[in-house]
Formats: C-alpha cells, sequence, structure tokens
C-alpha cells in the first residue's frame, strides 16, 4: 500500500519545469562555450601567443621574488617593469603591460595596471627611454628596379620577382602577403584586382579591395610576374607564394611571413646595403617613402597603402621630404 501523500509527488508542471531547468543550464553551457570561443577570436593567434609568453616571464618574475602574480599588487608590477626596462624597449614593455591587464581581466581579478602607481612608473620609463622606433629602410621603386634585374632565371627567381613587385606596389604587411591565395586575385581589363581578405588592422575581416593596374613597363609589370610564377608553379588555387626546396622542387605549403624578409634582405645585399637595416616591412614602407617622394597626396597613398591612420604615414612621408626644397641646398656648396 502506497502511503504517499498526493502532495508529495511531482506534478507534471515540476517534471516539466524541471526538465526546463535542465535544458537551460545545457543551453548557457553551449552559450559560455561558444562565447569563449568568440573572446578568443577576438585577437589574432600571435597576440594570444605574445600574451602568453608575457605572462609566463611576468609569473616567472614574481615567483623569483616570492610575490603573488595572481593577483598582482601594483607595486609588484610596477618593480617588475623598472627591472625589464634595462634589457626592453619601450614597445615590448607596453606590450607587456596589455598582457598583464589581460590576464587579471579573463581571471576576474582586479586590473594592477589601471593604478596610478603603475601608470606613473610606465610614463616615467618613457621619458628617460623614449619612445621612437627604430624603422627599417625601405626599399624605393629604383632599388626594387635595379633588384629585379640581378634575379636569376629559375623559379625562385620568378617567384621573388612576383613577390617582391606584388609587396612593394600593394604596400603589403609581410604576413598579408603569404596570406594570398589565387581565389583571392581577379583579372580585369584594366589590370588586377586583389582581396585582402583579412590584415592587422582588419581583425573583423570586412576584406578590401585594392586596383593593381599594368605597368608601362612589362618588365616591371607585378601582374605579369604573377601570371608567370603561377604557370611556372603550376598553382591554380590555394597559397600563392610558396617554399621552394634545395632540389627546385615547389612545394604545397605556404611561405612564411618570415622568408620575406629573408628575400628581401637577400637582394638588398647584392646591392651592396646592410641588409640589417631592411626587413619584410621594407616593400609596405618602400610604397609609401616611393609615392610620397612622387607628391601624392596622403588620401592617394591611404587608398593603396590601407593606412587606417595617418600618423603612422606621416613618419614615411616626412623621411621622403628630408631633402625637398632643403635649406643647405640654397648655399651652394
Amino acid at each position: 500500500m502506497d502511503n504517499s501523500n498526493p502532495q508529495d509527488l511531482p506534478s507534471n508542471n515540476d517534471k516539466a519545469l524541471v526538465k526546463a531547468s535542465s535544458t537551460s543550464l545545457a543551453t548557457l553551457a553551449d552559450l559560455h562555450t561558444q562565447a569563449t570561443a568568440y573572446i578568443k577570436q577576438a585577437k589574432s593567434a600571435n597576440t594570444w601567443r605574445a600574451y602568453k609568453t608575457d605572462w609566463a616571464d611576468f609569473a616567472q618574475w614574481c615567483a623569483s621574488h616570492s610575490l603573488p602574480s595572481l593577483p598582482a599588487t601594483p607595486a609588484a608590477v610596477a618593480l617588475y617593469l623598472t627591472d625589464r626596462a634595462s634589457t626592453l624597449k619601450p614597445a615590448s614593455l607596453q606590450r607587456r603591460i596589455a598582457s598583464i591587464a589581460q590576464h587579471h581581466i579573463g581571471n576576474h581579478q582586479p586590473d594592477p595596471t589601471k593604478s596610478a602607481e603603475v601608470k606613473e612608473t610606465w610614463r616615467g620609463i618613457r621619458r628617460a627611454k623614449g619612445v621612437s622606433q627604430n624603422q627599417k629602410t625601405p626599399v624605393l621603386i629604383e632599388q626594387l628596379k635595379q633588384i629585379l634585374f640581378l634575379l636569376p632565371h629559375t623559379p625562385k627567381g620568378t617567384r621573388d620577382k612576383a613577390l617582391l613587385l606584388i609587396g612593394l606596389c600593394c604596400g603589403f604587411r609581410r604576413s598579408e602577403l603569404v596570406a594570398l591565395n589565387v581565389e583571392d586575385i581577379k583579372y580585369v581589363r584594366e589590370g588586377m584586382i586583389i582581396t585582402l581578405r583579412k590584415s592587422k588592422t582588419d581583425q573583423e575581416s570586412a576584406g578590401r579591395e585594392i586596383g593593381l593596374p599594368f605597368a608601362h613597363n612589362p618588365f616591371l609589370c607585378p601582374i605579369g610576374a604573377v601570371k608567370e610564377w603561377l604557370a611556372i608553379g603550376k598553382i591554380k588555387v590555394g597559397a600563392i607564394f610558396r617554399p621552394i626546396n634545395r632540389h627546385g622542387q615547389i612545394l604545397e605549403t605556404r611561405l612564411t611571413d618570415q622568408s620575406v624578409a629573408l628575400v628581401v634582405k637577400e637582394y638588398v645585399g647584392a646591392l651592396g646595403l646592410d641588409g640589417n637595416n631592411f626587413a619584410g616591412h621594407s616593400l609596405r614602407a618602400g610604397l609609401v617613402t616611393s609615392l610620397a617622394m612622387a607628391g601624392l597626396s596622403e588620401t592617394a597613398i591611404m587608398r593603396q597603402s590601407g593606412h587606417k591612420s595617418s600618423t603612422v604615414l606621416r613618419k614615411y612621408i616626412r623621411h621622403s621630404e628630408l631633402f625637398q626644397d632643403n635649406a643647405i641646398d640654397k648655399l651652394k656648396l
């Protein structure tokens, strides 16, 4: 005989509520997982790797001085920055501050970098060390023309010609250059349209189209250079710029962004220039500098280079104007 009180038994409504609650919890768990994935997408993989490396350095420093790293005190962060200021550049220190802040926020801890103590320490370091960065020397269009005549008539020479011409004429960053796929280029009557799917300043992948007209001199035409490289490599889909092994075989993988810097250094060195002063960014800087020397407006330069701000752009423009209408010329020495 069942002595249970009917009021103690779960009703159909109660069962429905329990089921709905379980479903809601499961849905919230799924949403939390998805939200976490979106948070990771908010910054590039390179940025997250840099944050991880920076945090490991800070945590190790705190451990060596018997200080807690999470949560860290403002005093600990200030002392850490003071210590590292002897070996790191201001730009690297600024990233360390961002990494420490990100780790605290991600773990729901108060951000010590927002304190007056850390801000004043950082301001003092900036004043003492200066914040100017060593800019790599741009590859100017005249130098690129000289380089093209030095390129060997080999698959590597053909690839490097296309890479250098596209890199300079479009003002691509090295990461953007090696990320290009065959599907990103479209041949039109006026020349070529290249779709840049994602860039450092376009983390949301809105994309940008760059128009590249035919060159007056076929030998200097980036469109012809790309076509020749794709034909030699029998590349129909996927990565445009690919590595070549020591046997001259074109691989199916993608060229690394570091390879762009090595290519630039190799050929400026052949011109008798110091390769240490050049890098992959020299192509992008070369476009801006060359266009500024040719008298183009900032608006026209930014449309081609994709700069979002004219602040960085003007550094190269100022460099290009150092010898224009120079006062010493009036002395006629």
